[in-house]
């Protein structure tokens, strides 16, 4: 969610998540 991106225990798994996702899409 918007909120839980900038959770501290969630930000790591939000950048790791988005980086498989820019993997994926390119």
């Amino acid at each position: 969610g918007s909120g839980v991106m900038w959770n501290r225990y969630d930000f790591p798994v939000f950048l790791l998540s988005q980086n498989s996702t820019l993997k994926l899409e390119e």
